[in-house]
């Protein structure tokens, strides 16, 4: 199926498909496109912007041709967090056009103990960095395809990771220590800047938005509240 997707065009350099968090592949999660079939470089670089996004390298397969072979990660060494995103960026630069299968092809196995769901501090530098090539990436598309809601699709997703942020250190951090990082979180230039987007909050799940609103108004014990609640259903959930 993705080899015939590939054939479809010579100049199709990136085909896309759909994947379940079931077994038997009865559901599809998000699906980046609303059909099968081809799609620009223009659309890639949308879903690469704005929700649902398309950022997961194992969503799509890739000819080698587009893709940075030559490029120096080093100075990302030891990166866990984004690093899918990271790759992808320079792909929806370079692609030509894509072919997208609407069926399931791939299995996600929700796993509890992954980097990606468990909190680490070490994920702040690393969302911070990442966040800057893609808003890099995203405004110089912005200008070449006359489209702004790119920049705005990246702050959304910048201000939707300081709630994740907050909601992680409750998890892992004593509450003073915790407490303090809230308290600078809140005083964030970027954070001061995108929450002040109307556009950037209305993208953002409820609870998230939530997040970031005790966060601008400094009741930061409801977010560690909060935190320790979800915490606490996601153990007994798992009984």
């Amino acid at each position: 199926m993705i080899d015939a997707a590939f054939r479809s065009g010579e100049d199709v350099d990136v085909v896309a498909y759909g994947y379940s968090r079931d077994r038997g592949f009865s559901t599809m999660v998000a699906a980046p496109f609303d059909s099968a079939g081809h799609f620009t470089r223009a659309d890639l670089v949308r879903r690469s912007c704005l929700p649902p996004t398309l950022f997961s390298m194992w969503a799509k397969a890739v000819r080698r041709r587009v893709m940075d072979l030559d490029a120096d990660y080093s100075d990302y060494f030891g990166l866990s967090f984004a690093e899918d995103l990271l790759q992808s960026l320079p792909i929806a630069d370079a692609v030509r056009r894509g072919y997208y299968i609407d069926e399931p092809l791939y299995y996600y196995r929700v796993n509890t103990a992954s980097l990606t769901r468990k909190f680490d501090l070490r994920q702040l530098d690393a969302r911070e960095l990442v966040h800057k090539i893609h808003l890099g990436y995203a405004r110089r598309w912005a200008e070449e395809l006359g489209d702004t809601s790119l920049v705005a699709g990246v702050q959304m997703t910048g201000l939707k990771s300081y709630a994740e942020i907050a909601q992680g250190v409750c998890e892992v951090l004593p509450k003073a220590e915790a407490m303090n990082c809230l308290c600078e979180f809140s005083q964030d230039p970027t954070f001061l800047e995108y929450y002040a987007l109307p556009c950037c909050l209305d993208g953002i799940r409820r609870d998230r938005r939530l997040i970031l609103r005790m966060l601008s108004s400094g009741h930061f014990d409801v977010i560690w509240a909060m935190a320790k609640a979800k915490a606490a259903l996601h153990k007994i959930s798992r009984r």
